[in-house]
């Protein structure tokens, strides 16, 4: 009776209840115990692989696609057939591809934006020369004035003339 209700409660998904039934109401020396022990090995596994699952679930929310990966792997290994692990596996891979999709998206924009601030340079530089222009002056350092028409050179002072030299003793 014990063992249907451990095979009720595995079947269920209540795994640390099996375990428990089994563990405390079969005695060692019991012809049943060998397959309360299996029993027992087979909670163990399922519950293994529902903790892997679960903590793969908290790694893919954190965007841990490799850790959430390789504890869903683990889980494959242990039971081969476990839908809920291939179910997350496949959520996995569409998440971790939809980043590079994003990556791909906004380059692609980027590439976008760049080019057409190229062509309306290329249209549009005669009417922003006289900004360019004015960019580059205010970057230059202040040389001398420009010499142009109606502009006065600036004056230079008269260097003192030099002391006459001194008279040579006869």
């Amino acid at each position: 009776q014990t063992l249907q209700q451990a095979r009720d409660a595995l079947a269920a998904g209540q795994h640390r209840v099996a375990i428990s039934l089994l563990s405390n109401q079969i005695p060692a020396d019991s012809r049943f115990h060998p397959e309360a022990l299996e029993l027992i090995r087979q909670a163990e596994a399922r519950r293994s692989v529902e903790t892997a699952l679960s903590q793969a679930r908290e790694k893919l929310n954190l965007r841990d696609f490799v850790a959430a990966q390789a504890l869903v792997t683990e889980a494959l290994r242990k039971e081969p057939g476990h839908r809920a692990a291939a179910a997350l596996q496949a959520e996995i891979d569409d998440r971790s591809s939809a980043t590079g999709r994003q990556w791909a998206a906004a380059l692609l924009g980027a590439l976008l934006a760049a080019t057409l601030a190229g062509l309306g340079f290329l249209r549009f530089r005669r009417r922003l020369e006289p900004y360019f222009r004015k960019l580059r002056l205010a970057a230059e350092p202040p040389g001398p004035a420009p010499l142009g028409r109606g502009a006065a050179r600036a004056r230079q002072e008269p260097r003192p003339a030099a002391p006459p030299p001194a008279p040579r003793p006869p």
